[in-house]
Protein backbone atom coordinates (compact mmCIF):
# COMPACT_ATOMS: atom_id res chain seq x y z
CA UNK A 1 0.00 0.00 0.00
CA UNK A 2 1.22 3.68 -0.65
CA UNK A 3 2.12 6.19 2.04
CA UNK A 4 -0.11 8.33 0.74
CA UNK A 5 -3.90 8.29 1.42
CA UNK A 6 -6.83 9.75 -0.80
CA UNK A 7 -8.95 11.42 1.59
CA UNK A 8 -12.43 12.46 -0.10
CA UNK A 9 -16.12 13.82 0.34
CA UNK A 10 -14.35 16.84 2.35
CA UNK A 11 -16.65 20.10 2.91
CA UNK A 12 -15.54 23.05 0.76
CA UNK A 13 -13.75 25.23 3.75
CA UNK A 14 -11.81 21.97 4.99
CA UNK A 15 -8.05 23.69 5.05
CA UNK A 16 -4.63 21.56 5.25
CA UNK A 17 -4.25 22.52 8.59
CA UNK A 18 -8.01 21.22 9.47
CA UNK A 19 -6.95 17.88 7.40
CA UNK A 20 -3.50 17.26 9.05
CA UNK A 21 -5.43 18.31 12.16
CA UNK A 22 -7.98 15.82 11.96
CA UNK A 23 -5.15 13.09 11.47
CA UNK A 24 -3.49 14.30 14.65
CA UNK A 25 -6.64 13.73 16.81
CA UNK A 26 -6.73 10.03 16.04
CA UNK A 27 -2.95 9.12 16.11
CA UNK A 28 -2.32 8.50 12.77
CA UNK A 29 0.88 10.46 12.86
CA UNK A 30 0.68 12.33 9.57
CA UNK A 31 3.72 14.07 7.78
CA UNK A 32 1.98 15.91 5.54
CA UNK A 33 -1.99 17.20 4.14
CA UNK A 34 -3.20 19.23 1.30
CA UNK A 35 -6.13 20.41 0.06
CA UNK A 36 -6.64 19.61 -4.04
CA UNK A 37 -7.67 22.85 -5.58
CA UNK A 38 -8.89 23.77 -9.17
CA UNK A 39 -8.06 26.33 -11.15
CA UNK A 40 -10.54 28.78 -10.21
CA UNK A 41 -9.13 28.53 -7.13
CA UNK A 42 -11.89 26.37 -5.16
CA UNK A 43 -11.48 23.25 -3.38
CA UNK A 44 -11.75 20.07 -5.17
CA UNK A 45 -13.60 18.45 -2.43
CA UNK A 46 -10.71 16.02 -1.37
CA UNK A 47 -7.04 15.99 -0.17
CA UNK A 48 -3.71 13.41 -0.06
CA UNK A 49 -2.46 13.07 3.13
CA UNK A 50 1.13 11.54 3.25
CA UNK A 51 2.50 9.11 6.36
CA UNK A 52 6.09 7.92 7.29
CA UNK A 53 5.11 3.96 6.81
CA UNK A 54 2.67 2.22 5.07
CA UNK A 55 1.52 0.68 8.53
CA UNK A 56 0.78 4.64 9.65
CA UNK A 57 -0.93 4.81 6.41
CA UNK A 58 -3.06 1.80 6.84
CA UNK A 59 -3.93 2.64 10.53
CA UNK A 60 -5.17 5.86 9.27
CA UNK A 61 -7.25 4.45 6.93
CA UNK A 62 -8.98 2.18 9.44
CA UNK A 63 -9.60 5.10 11.52
CA UNK A 64 -11.29 7.74 9.26
CA UNK A 65 -12.30 6.16 6.75
CA UNK A 66 -16.26 6.52 7.00
CA UNK A 67 -15.77 9.18 9.47
CA UNK A 68 -18.12 11.75 10.32
CA UNK A 69 -16.31 15.26 9.74
CA UNK A 70 -17.77 18.62 9.35
CA UNK A 71 -21.25 17.14 8.00
CA UNK A 72 -19.49 14.45 5.73
CA UNK A 73 -18.90 11.16 5.86
CA UNK A 74 -15.40 11.01 4.46
CA UNK A 75 -14.07 8.51 2.27
CA UNK A 76 -10.45 7.47 3.15
CA UNK A 77 -8.45 4.84 0.60
CA UNK A 78 -4.95 4.74 -0.58
CA UNK A 79 -3.86 7.54 -2.98
CA UNK A 80 -4.34 5.71 -6.89
CA UNK A 81 -2.27 8.71 -8.92
CA UNK A 82 -4.01 11.91 -8.98
CA UNK A 83 -0.69 13.84 -10.52
CA UNK A 84 -0.68 16.24 -7.80
CA UNK A 85 2.13 15.70 -5.17
CA UNK A 86 1.42 16.57 -1.66
CA UNK A 87 4.74 18.68 -0.47
CA UNK A 88 3.24 21.03 1.66
CA UNK A 89 3.33 20.42 5.32
CA UNK A 90 1.19 22.07 7.64
CA UNK A 91 3.61 24.34 10.35
CA UNK A 92 2.75 22.46 12.78
CA UNK A 93 4.44 19.08 12.10
CA UNK A 94 5.90 18.38 15.35
CA UNK A 95 2.67 19.72 17.62
CA UNK A 96 3.14 21.97 20.81
CA UNK A 97 0.54 21.53 22.93
CA UNK A 98 -0.89 24.25 25.04
CA UNK A 99 -1.43 23.32 28.82
CA UNK A 100 -4.03 26.06 29.18
CA UNK A 101 -6.25 25.45 26.15
CA UNK A 102 -8.73 21.91 25.18
CA UNK A 103 -9.60 21.28 21.37
CA UNK A 104 -13.05 19.70 22.26
CA UNK A 105 -14.08 18.02 19.05
CA UNK A 106 -16.94 15.73 17.65
CA UNK A 107 -19.43 18.41 18.38
CA UNK A 108 -22.76 18.15 17.01
CA UNK A 109 -23.35 20.98 14.64
CA UNK A 110 -26.71 21.94 16.87
CA UNK A 111 -24.27 22.64 19.62
CA UNK A 112 -23.53 26.36 20.53
CA UNK A 113 -21.08 27.95 22.19
CA UNK A 114 -23.42 28.97 24.95
CA UNK A 115 -24.13 25.08 25.41
CA UNK A 116 -20.39 24.40 25.74
CA UNK A 117 -19.20 27.26 28.02
CA UNK A 118 -22.30 26.17 30.15
CA UNK A 119 -20.50 22.32 30.52
CA UNK A 120 -16.94 23.85 31.36
CA UNK A 121 -18.09 25.98 33.43
CA UNK A 122 -17.37 24.16 36.47
CA UNK A 123 -13.56 23.85 35.25
CA UNK A 124 -13.54 27.84 35.44
CA UNK A 125 -13.18 28.17 31.43
CA UNK A 126 -12.07 31.64 30.55
CA UNK A 127 -12.62 31.77 26.85
CA UNK A 128 -14.69 29.84 24.63
CA UNK A 129 -14.17 29.67 20.88
CA UNK A 130 -16.36 27.64 18.56
CA UNK A 131 -15.17 27.04 14.95
CA UNK A 132 -17.28 28.03 12.04
CA UNK A 133 -16.43 27.60 8.24
CA UNK A 134 -17.04 30.10 5.58
CA UNK A 135 -20.65 29.38 5.32
CA UNK A 136 -21.34 30.55 8.43
CA UNK A 137 -21.65 26.93 9.87
CA UNK A 138 -19.95 24.83 12.98
CA UNK A 139 -16.90 23.20 11.99
CA UNK A 140 -17.68 20.73 14.99
CA UNK A 141 -15.00 21.51 17.34
CA UNK A 142 -14.18 24.11 19.65
CA UNK A 143 -11.24 25.74 21.61
CA UNK A 144 -11.67 26.15 25.32
CA UNK A 145 -9.25 28.46 27.10
CA UNK A 146 -8.24 28.06 31.36
CA UNK A 147 -6.73 30.42 33.84
CA UNK A 148 -4.09 27.37 34.93
CA UNK A 149 -3.40 23.84 33.55
CA UNK A 150 -4.73 22.23 36.66
CA UNK A 151 -7.83 23.62 35.54
CA UNK A 152 -7.39 22.67 31.90
CA UNK A 153 -6.45 18.85 33.17
CA UNK A 154 -9.36 18.45 35.29
CA UNK A 155 -11.65 19.74 32.96
CA UNK A 156 -10.06 17.22 29.92
CA UNK A 157 -10.09 13.77 32.51
CA UNK A 158 -13.54 14.99 33.43
CA UNK A 159 -15.11 16.27 29.73
CA UNK A 160 -13.09 13.72 27.16
CA UNK A 161 -15.98 11.31 26.63
CA UNK A 162 -18.88 13.16 27.92
CA UNK A 163 -21.74 13.58 25.71
CA UNK A 164 -22.97 16.92 24.74
CA UNK A 165 -26.41 16.94 22.16
CA UNK A 166 -26.37 13.03 22.00
CA UNK A 167 -22.18 13.40 20.75
CA UNK A 168 -19.38 11.87 22.98
CA UNK A 169 -16.70 14.62 22.90
CA UNK A 170 -13.18 13.87 21.67
CA UNK A 171 -11.11 16.16 24.53
CA UNK A 172 -7.17 17.02 23.86
CA UNK A 173 -4.84 20.12 24.94
CA UNK A 174 -4.99 22.18 22.13
CA UNK A 175 -1.91 21.78 19.74
CA UNK A 176 -0.73 25.12 18.79
CA UNK A 177 -3.26 27.12 20.21
CA UNK A 178 -2.37 30.44 21.52
CA UNK A 179 1.62 29.98 19.81
CA UNK A 180 2.94 32.35 17.54
CA UNK A 181 5.24 30.75 14.99
CA UNK A 182 8.32 32.66 14.15
CA UNK A 183 9.27 31.96 9.99
CA UNK A 184 10.87 28.78 11.03
CA UNK A 185 8.45 26.10 11.58
CA UNK A 186 10.49 24.36 13.76
CA UNK A 187 11.06 27.33 16.54
CA UNK A 188 8.11 28.89 18.45
CA UNK A 189 7.70 31.69 21.14
CA UNK A 190 4.29 31.56 23.63
CA UNK A 191 2.93 35.22 23.60
CA UNK A 192 3.46 37.54 26.50
CA UNK A 193 0.49 36.87 28.96
CA UNK A 194 -0.64 39.18 31.97
CA UNK A 195 0.03 36.59 35.09
CA UNK A 196 -3.25 35.71 36.45
CA UNK A 197 -4.38 37.53 39.36
CA UNK A 198 -4.23 35.45 42.83
CA UNK A 199 -7.45 33.96 44.48
CA UNK A 200 -9.73 37.15 46.59
CA UNK A 201 -10.06 35.69 50.32
CA UNK A 202 -13.79 34.94 51.56
CA UNK A 203 -15.00 35.05 47.88
CA UNK A 204 -16.57 31.79 46.03
CA UNK A 205 -16.66 30.88 42.73
CA UNK A 206 -20.71 30.02 41.71
CA UNK A 207 -20.72 28.10 38.33
CA UNK A 208 -23.39 26.23 36.17
CA UNK A 209 -25.73 29.39 36.35
CA UNK A 210 -28.35 29.92 33.24
CA UNK A 211 -27.41 32.60 30.88
CA UNK A 212 -30.50 35.03 31.93
CA UNK A 213 -29.09 35.08 35.82
CA UNK A 214 -28.47 38.43 36.91
CA UNK A 215 -26.26 39.95 39.96
CA UNK A 216 -29.57 40.50 42.34
CA UNK A 217 -30.72 37.15 41.44
CA UNK A 218 -27.62 35.27 42.61
CA UNK A 219 -27.44 37.31 45.50
CA UNK A 220 -30.67 37.00 46.20
CA UNK A 221 -30.49 33.14 46.33
CA UNK A 222 -28.18 33.86 48.78
CA UNK A 223 -29.71 35.59 50.90
CA UNK A 224 -32.73 32.88 51.03
CA UNK A 225 -30.04 30.26 51.79
CA UNK A 226 -29.14 32.52 54.78
CA UNK A 227 -25.56 32.55 54.02
CA UNK A 228 -25.14 36.31 54.38
CA UNK A 229 -23.45 37.39 51.47
CA UNK A 230 -21.73 40.50 50.79
CA UNK A 231 -21.62 41.19 46.95
CA UNK A 232 -22.60 39.14 43.73
CA UNK A 233 -21.28 39.33 40.69
CA UNK A 234 -22.17 37.54 37.20
CA UNK A 235 -19.12 37.40 34.96
CA UNK A 236 -19.19 38.23 31.36
CA UNK A 237 -17.44 38.51 28.23
CA UNK A 238 -16.55 41.57 26.49
CA UNK A 239 -19.40 41.08 24.32
CA UNK A 240 -21.79 41.60 26.91
CA UNK A 241 -22.74 37.65 27.43
CA UNK A 242 -22.56 35.78 30.49
CA UNK A 243 -20.27 32.95 30.76
CA UNK A 244 -22.25 31.29 33.08
CA UNK A 245 -20.10 31.75 36.43
CA UNK A 246 -19.79 34.26 39.09
CA UNK A 247 -18.48 35.40 42.37
CA UNK A 248 -19.59 35.89 45.35
CA UNK A 249 -17.68 37.29 48.21
CA UNK A 250 -18.58 36.94 51.85
CA UNK A 251 -17.35 39.13 55.47
CA UNK A 252 -15.46 35.99 56.76
CA UNK A 253 -13.87 32.30 55.76
CA UNK A 254 -16.37 30.83 57.80
CA UNK A 255 -19.16 32.21 55.53
CA UNK A 256 -17.51 31.46 52.68
CA UNK A 257 -17.53 27.85 53.51
CA UNK A 258 -20.62 27.82 55.33
CA UNK A 259 -22.06 29.21 52.03
CA UNK A 260 -20.99 26.05 49.80
CA UNK A 261 -21.99 24.00 52.30
CA UNK A 262 -25.65 25.54 51.65
CA UNK A 263 -25.75 25.68 47.90
CA UNK A 264 -23.58 23.85 46.33
CA UNK A 265 -25.07 21.18 43.95
CA UNK A 266 -28.08 22.60 44.89
CA UNK A 267 -30.69 23.99 42.24
CA UNK A 268 -31.22 27.19 41.01
CA UNK A 269 -32.99 27.97 37.97
CA UNK A 270 -33.36 24.61 36.83
CA UNK A 271 -29.90 23.71 36.99
CA UNK A 272 -27.56 22.66 39.68
CA UNK A 273 -24.92 25.15 40.21
CA UNK A 274 -21.40 24.26 41.65
CA UNK A 275 -19.94 26.11 44.45
CA UNK A 276 -16.45 26.15 45.81
CA UNK A 277 -13.49 28.45 47.00
CA UNK A 278 -12.17 31.00 44.36
CA UNK A 279 -8.86 29.94 42.54
CA UNK A 280 -8.32 33.40 41.14
CA UNK A 281 -9.62 34.91 38.21
CA UNK A 282 -8.70 38.57 38.17
CA UNK A 283 -12.33 39.25 38.40
CA UNK A 284 -13.76 41.62 40.93
CA UNK A 285 -17.07 41.50 43.00
CA UNK A 286 -17.31 44.55 43.80
CA UNK A 287 -21.19 45.81 43.41
CA UNK A 288 -23.59 45.25 45.97
CA UNK A 289 -27.43 44.34 44.26
CA UNK A 290 -30.02 46.30 46.52
CA UNK A 291 -31.48 43.17 48.24
CA UNK A 292 -32.78 44.19 51.90
CA UNK A 293 -31.82 41.25 53.84
CA UNK A 294 -34.82 40.51 55.56
CA UNK A 295 -37.11 37.25 53.62
CA UNK A 296 -40.98 36.69 53.63
CA UNK A 297 -41.94 33.24 52.74
CA UNK A 298 -45.28 33.17 50.86
CA UNK A 299 -47.01 30.04 52.33
CA UNK A 300 -49.79 30.44 49.39
CA UNK A 301 -47.38 30.25 46.53
CA UNK A 302 -45.01 27.18 45.68
CA UNK A 303 -41.67 27.93 43.89
CA UNK A 304 -41.53 24.32 41.20
CA UNK A 305 -37.89 24.14 40.43
CA UNK A 306 -35.67 21.80 38.26
CA UNK A 307 -38.54 22.07 35.09
CA UNK A 308 -36.92 20.29 31.93
CA UNK A 309 -36.90 23.30 28.90
CA UNK A 310 -39.73 21.66 27.13
CA UNK A 311 -42.18 21.46 30.07
CA UNK A 312 -44.97 23.66 29.34
CA UNK A 313 -46.96 25.71 31.72
CA UNK A 314 -50.03 23.48 30.98
CA UNK A 315 -48.37 20.35 32.23
CA UNK A 316 -47.23 22.53 35.11
CA UNK A 317 -50.98 23.30 35.28
CA UNK A 318 -52.46 19.75 35.31
CA UNK A 319 -50.22 17.80 37.53
CA UNK A 320 -51.23 20.63 40.14
CA UNK A 321 -54.70 20.55 39.03
CA UNK A 322 -55.83 18.18 41.92
CA UNK A 323 -54.60 21.16 44.65
CA UNK A 324 -56.59 23.49 42.77
CA UNK A 325 -53.66 26.31 41.88
CA UNK A 326 -54.62 29.55 41.77
CA UNK A 327 -52.49 30.45 38.94
CA UNK A 328 -49.17 28.76 37.33
CA UNK A 329 -47.17 30.91 36.19
CA UNK A 330 -43.83 29.59 34.03
CA UNK A 331 -41.14 32.22 33.96
CA UNK A 332 -39.01 32.72 30.70
CA UNK A 333 -35.44 34.58 30.53
CA UNK A 334 -35.13 37.00 27.70
CA UNK A 335 -34.80 35.10 24.89
CA UNK A 336 -37.80 33.45 25.08
CA UNK A 337 -36.51 29.88 26.69
CA UNK A 338 -37.58 28.59 29.81
CA UNK A 339 -36.08 29.33 32.92
CA UNK A 340 -36.55 25.81 34.43
CA UNK A 341 -38.95 27.36 37.14
CA UNK A 342 -42.42 28.67 37.81
CA UNK A 343 -44.38 29.44 40.33
CA UNK A 344 -48.03 28.20 41.01
CA UNK A 345 -50.05 30.02 43.33
CA UNK A 346 -53.09 28.57 45.94
CA UNK A 347 -56.28 30.00 47.92
CA UNK A 348 -55.36 28.82 50.59
CA UNK A 349 -52.22 27.51 52.56
CA UNK A 350 -53.84 24.79 53.45
CA UNK A 351 -54.15 23.50 49.42
CA UNK A 352 -50.23 24.72 49.08
CA UNK A 353 -49.16 22.89 51.77
CA UNK A 354 -50.26 19.70 50.39
CA UNK A 355 -49.24 20.10 47.38
CA UNK A 356 -45.81 21.44 48.63
CA UNK A 357 -45.80 17.22 50.79
CA UNK A 358 -47.41 15.55 47.49
CA UNK A 359 -45.17 17.04 44.54
CA UNK A 360 -41.71 17.97 46.23
CA UNK A 361 -39.66 15.17 44.36
CA UNK A 362 -42.54 14.13 41.63
CA UNK A 363 -41.00 13.66 38.13
CA UNK A 364 -42.32 15.42 35.10
CA UNK A 365 -40.54 15.06 31.93
CA UNK A 366 -38.14 12.71 33.44
CA UNK A 367 -36.90 15.53 36.10
CA UNK A 368 -37.26 15.23 39.75
CA UNK A 369 -38.49 18.59 40.16
CA UNK A 370 -37.91 20.83 43.80
CA UNK A 371 -40.25 22.83 45.09
CA UNK A 372 -40.65 24.92 48.60
CA UNK A 373 -42.11 28.05 49.72
CA UNK A 374 -41.47 30.82 47.83
CA UNK A 375 -39.71 33.42 49.26
CA UNK A 376 -39.91 37.34 48.38
CA UNK A 377 -37.82 39.88 49.97
CA UNK A 378 -39.33 42.85 52.14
Amino acid sequence: MSQALYVGNLAWEVTDDDLFNLCVEYQTNPVSAQIVFGRTGRSQGYGLVSFNSEEDANNAVAQLNELEYQGRNIVVREDRGTNVKAERKPRNTEPVTSGLSLYVGNLSWSTSEEAIAQEFAQFNATEVSLKFGRDGRSRGYAIVSFETEAEAQAALEVMNGATIDERELKCRFDEGAGLKYKKSPDVYTEPKSSTAAPPTPNTLYIGNLPWEVTDDDLFKFFVDSNTNPVSAGVVYTRSGRSQGYALVSFNSEEEAANAIEQVNEVEFQGRNIVARMDRGTGVKTERRPKVEREQVVNELALFVGNLSWSTTEEAIAQEFAQFNPAEVSLKFGRDGRSRGYAIVSFASSDEAQAALEAMNGFVMDEREIKCRFDSRGN
